[in-house]
């Protein structure tokens, strides 16, 4: 696989997400409420860029491959809004963003751990997530049926990035 790069995602960037997101239901599940489809862009980067939030892109060969967030929630590094562009998918590319993400968080010097929710239809996201380390969690705040709450420790985070590190 070419080498990826993660880059921050500037706000006139991201409205290309809508070309990701064919539908509102697609749209729903990615983004949760708040978000209308088709994307009309100031309502969607006043959702998206929220404070202590930041959104990245995962570059490969100069393109974009895969988008995520990076927020400090519930007392965690909390992983939201991943997505990977439709032409790219079962290719191993949300491992690498989530990876990547990680590997963002560790070098932060907020010593905490991570976290992100998932729908429970979702079954390719479910997987990368638990083999990668995720565990099922009790949610934070509320009790959402439809979703996941998922959890990693710090230290967990560190032992995955260096066994991924000595594999490459």
């Amino acid at each position: 696989m070419a080498a990826m790069q993660l880059r921050s995602a500037l706000p006139e960037q991201v409205t290309n997400l809508g070309n990701w997101l064919p539908d509102q239901q697609a749209m729903d599940l990615w983004g949760g409420p708040g978000f209308s489809h088709p994307l009309r862009p100031l309502p969607f980067l006043q959702q998206l860029y929220l404070p202590g939030t930041q959104s990245y892109w995962l570059m490969q060969q100069q393109q974009a491959v895969a988008f995520g967030q990076l927020c400090d929630r519930f007392d965690r590094h909390h992983l939201a809004r991943l997505l990977v562009a439709p032409s790219k998918r079962g290719q191993g590319l949300g491992k690498a963003l989530v990876l990547a993400l990680i590997q963002l968080g560790l070098n932060e010097h907020k010593q905490k751990d991570f976290s992100l929710f998932v729908h429970r239809h979702n079954q390719r996201a479910l997987h990368c997530y638990q083999s990668l380390g995720f565990q099922f969690a009790a949610q934070p705040d509320y009790d959402n049926p439809s979703l996941y709450f998922m959890t990693m420790s710090q230290a967990q985070a560190r032992q995955l990035l260096e066994l991924y590190n000595d594999l490459a």
